[in-house]
């Protein structure tokens, strides 16, 4: 799937340890010994990972190696930062639209639709992580059956729809 999005699929491969590893902290020399993988590969995967937020250093007391886990929050905290590019975008398609003021509409509407396209993700997905959070939250005080709702376990309320 990494290869997919345009990313390195030794990446993919050390963020999918991650997810599944216990403890969920681990040394890059224990990730390369699970995934067979070159020490050489596995510092630039994760030293690339850390930078784009998937992966985060973990300080284990006496130890110079690096480990590395997945903090539990770490999606809503990913998508955080990308409404950062989203409002640059935004931007940058302001600007353009500035550019083209004098122009006939027809020309401006592909970046018109970009622009107000950008808002929209800018303004919906801030109130998306909004609730997430607040059903995280919900979840993380309920001992397994939520009283507002059916009294069955909370993580029915988060099964993907079918089409």
């Amino acid at each position: 799937m990494f290869d997919q999005m345009g990313l390195q699929r030794m990446m993919g491969r050390i963020v999918g340890m991650l997810l599944i590893c216990d403890p969920p902290h681990q040394s890059s020399a224990q990730i390369a010994e699970y995934l067979d993988a070159s020490r050489g590969s596995v510092s630039t995967m994760t030293r690339q990972l850390v930078t784009m937020g998937m992966i985060q250093r973990h300080p284990v007391p006496n130890t110079r190696a690096s480990y590395f886990r997945i903090e539990d929050n770490a999606w809503p905290e990913m998508a955080r930062e990308d409404i950062t590019r989203l409002r640059i975008f935004r931007e940058l398609a302001e600007q353009g639209l500035g550019l083209l003021a004098e122009t006939p509409m027809e020309r401006q509407l592909r970046l018109k639709n970009l622009r107000d396209f950008y808002a929209y993700l800018e303004q919906e997905i801030p109130a998306m992580i909004d609730r997430w959070d607040a059903l995280r939250s919900e979840e993380d005080t309920c001992p397994g059956h939520c009283s507002p709702c059916c009294g069955v376990p909370p993580p029915h309320r988060l099964r993907p729809t079918t089409l």
